[in-house]
Parts: C-alpha cells; structure tokens; sequence
C-alpha cells in the first residue's frame, strides 16, 4: 500500500514539474518604452521571450494618435531571419513588424538576455499629456515548430488600443488600378515612403523571397549539371571517335 501511494506521489510530482516547464517555456511578446530627453522621443522596443522554434510571427504595435506621432522604425539585426514592418498609414494608431526564419529560431539569435530582439519604434508626443506606457503589443500570427500559437501569446500594454486595428496589411485602390487589381499596402519606415502588392500578411512576401532565391539556387545547380553532363558526353564521343580510328 506504501508503496503504491509513493508511486503515486512521484507521479504526481513529474506532472506538476512537466506542467511547470511547459509553461515556463511558453512563447510571449514584450514591449519597452523610454523616453530621451535631449531628443524629446519616446522610443518602444519590441521583442519575443521564450523564442526558440519560432519560425515566423505577425506583431502589432497600437498607439493613440492623440499623443504621439510615428517617427521612424528600425528592425533587429538579424543574420538568420528577415523583419519587416513600419507605420500602417490606413489604419490610424497601427504599427506592425512581421518575422520569418529560413527555419526556426535558435540559440545563437537571443540576446544575452534571452530574448529575440525584433524592432524599434520611435514617436514623437504631439503634446504634454502622453504616458509612456500607453501602447499595446499583439500578435496576429505566432508559428512555433510548424504549430500556429498565437492564442497563447498574450497581448500586453493597454488592450483598448487594440480597437479597430486590422490584423492584415492592406491598401486601397486608386483609380488608375483595374478593378481586379490588387489592393496594395504603404509602409513608412522613417522618411521613406514604400509600396508593395500585399494581399495578407507581410511574411507572406518574405517565404516568396526565400523560396526565389533557392530556385535560384535550383536553376544553377541544373545548369551546373547539364553543363556537367555535356562534358563528360563530349569526352565520351572523342573517347569513340579515337577507338574508331585506331
């Protein structure tokens, strides 16, 4: 009997040291916000804790308009993935900031803090009454080993800035587009204006770009081989046209 409830006790205990780790190890997204006095800028870092296996993910930064204006956005320095993102003009108060891994996150692209460092926003407060703290960061897509993750990534900041923000990042048509053109989306990274043909998510474009330059990549390596093969044909037909002659 002793011994069945020592079991049981030990069970138990792997159980609740499992569930522990499981949800020591869970995804989240994070925000920090500082303001620089010599500039007069509130600057918000964006970033991911407990990274590793994610492989592409969609973040949303809301702010109110009433306090601040956008100024400029910075992506991470990355070496084994590509960031994108910048202020959405059509939605007001909307920033965003996609991420894609050629695979997935892994050690090596954390911060000594542990943390998967995406972007930077800067802004401008447009009077005396702004908080610092007045932003909100959600995600709309959150792919972690092949599994989509995002109901468990908490928003964090001030919720109610998520009001009226779309999730995807679109454009509107103008009138020289065809009816059945795409619509398309302008981002503003610091005093750039860029326009591309986005239908949904911006990561969407980053897989494209990766999956170019491996086709890229496949359309050498047949050129390599056939140009391989022509060879070795060519020496074969010399090789016969000798024997022929002897």
């Amino acid at each position: 009997m002793k011994k069945r409830i020592i079991t049981l006790i030990v069970a138990i205990a792997m159980l609740f040291a499992v569930s522990v780790t499981a949800s020591a190890e869970a995804p989240e997204i994070g925000l920090e916000s500082s303001y620089n006095a010599e500039t007069g800028l509130v600057t918000v870092s964006v970033y991911a804790i407990n990274a590793l296996g994610l492989q592409s993910a969609d973040l949303n930064l809301g702010f109110s308009e009433d306090m601040y204006k956008f100024e400029e956005y910075t992506a991470a320095e990355t070496t084994g993935f590509m960031i994108v993102g910048g202020y959405i003009e059509d939605t007001p108060g909307l920033c965003t900031s996609s991420v894609i891994f050629t695979e997935k996150c892994v050690e090596s692209d954390l911060d000594s803090n542990g943390r998967l460092n995406i972007a930077t926003f800067t802004f401008k407060p447009v009077n005396d009454e702004y908080d610092i703290n007045e932003f909100c960061l959600w995600a709309s897509s959150f792919d972690v080993n092949d599994v989509n993750v995002v109901k468990t990534v908490k928003a964090v900041g001030n919720t109610m800035l998520q009001e009226d923000k779309t999730e995807d990042v679109t454009l509107k048509k103008t009138e020289q587009q065809a009816d059945d053109a795409q619509e398309k989306t302008t981002k503003k990274t610091g005093t750039a204006n860029t326009q591309a043909e986005i239908n949904s998510n911006w990561y969407v474009y980053l897989i494209a770009g990766v999956l170019a330059v491996g086709a890229i990549a496949g359309i050498a390596f047949v050129a390599i081989k056939s140009s391989h093969n022509n060879e070795n044909s060519e020496e074969k037909d010399n090789s016969d046209s000798d024997e022929k002659q002897e």
